[in-house]
């Protein structure tokens, strides 16, 4: 089995409500306590159309927070010769399992998200469930969801086609959870507490070719690729590039008797495939 791992940014609200959740000191809760607070519920939502369904499992979780999300698909299919291929109809459900680590790390509050066809693209479906938690008036943090990528993968793109990019934008989000680290985690820290901005928009055009390979764009590239934002490029041949679509996706090696016996077992391995050590 494969996950792809996405980034949550947890931004606070300005403005918070007399009802907003807190803890029970009556302290507002931490990005930790309310990530674990917010996914130990089951949730639907809706993404392109189709319902879909969170439902945690509390009895596996230790350190992280694990799940799985799910939709009902409807397969025609047809009955034995004997019955003259007649068709019918069934609808199954497919699910994939969800792990986040909601701490407060480096490379903490991301989640992996086991790839499966059947139910779909990954990143597009955390967003669509981030949408609907976003929506609700009284909670005090907004989620904002990203792909985990590579920079190596966009380097490449830029030397196969070095001064031939005629634009690129980064949509990067205004808090900066990686600590003051280069010149633009400082910018983007100062848009936050400034502007009380929670994106920034940053395009670049030439019609006759960009220089990227500097150290602004650089570290533009990282601040994204860490899942603080996206990156979309494209050439004068129309070639291009989107930090969406180019996530990290881990390989699990999972036994089959495992995977179809135990879900436990297979959490447990996935976990430390993903996030390293061993957890409780």
């Amino acid at each position: 089995m494969q996950y792809d791992l996405i980034r949550l940014v947890l931004v606070s609200r300005e403005q918070t409500s007399l009802f907003e959740r807190r803890d029970h000191t009556g302290e507002p809760l931490s990005r930790e306590r309310w990530l674990r607070h917010i996914f130990a519920a089951e949730i639907t939502f809706w993404h392109r159309a189709t319902e879909f369904h969170y439902v945690p499992h509390p009895d596996l979780s230790g350190a992280f927070i694990v799940g799985q999300i799910g939709r009902q698909s409807r397969i025609i299919e047809n009955e034995p010769p004997e019955s003259g291929f007649r068709e019918t109809v069934r609808e199954p459900w497919h699910a994939a399992n969800v792990i986040i680590d909601p701490t407060h790390h480096l490379d903490g509050q991301k989640i992996a998200f086991e790839t499966k066809a059947h139910v779909g693209q990954a990143l597009s479906i955390i967003k669509s469930l981030s949408n609907t938690i976003n929506e609700r008036p009284d909670e005090p943090y907004v989620i904002e969801a990203n792909a985990i990528v590579n920079p190596e993968t966009f380097w490449e793109f830029e030397r196969e086609n070095r001064g031939d990019i005629t634009s690129i934008t980064f949509d990067l989000i205004a808090p900066n959870m990686f600590g003051i680290r280069d010149d633009m985690a400082r910018e983007m820290a100062g848009f936050r507490d400034n502007e009380k901005a929670r994106k920034v928009s940053i395009s670049l055009q030439n019609e006759d070719g960009l220089k990227l390979d500097d150290d602004r764009v650089r570290q533009s590239v990282q601040y994204a690729v860490d899942g603080g934002g996206e990156i979309k490029a494209k050439t004068k041949k129309r070639k291009r590039f989107s930090s969406s679509t180019n996530g990290k996706r881990i390989p699990v090696d999972v036994p089959k008797e495992v995977e179809f016996q135990s879900l436990s077992a297979t959490i447990a391995l996935s976990v430390s495939r993903l996030f390293g050590g061993d957890h409780d």
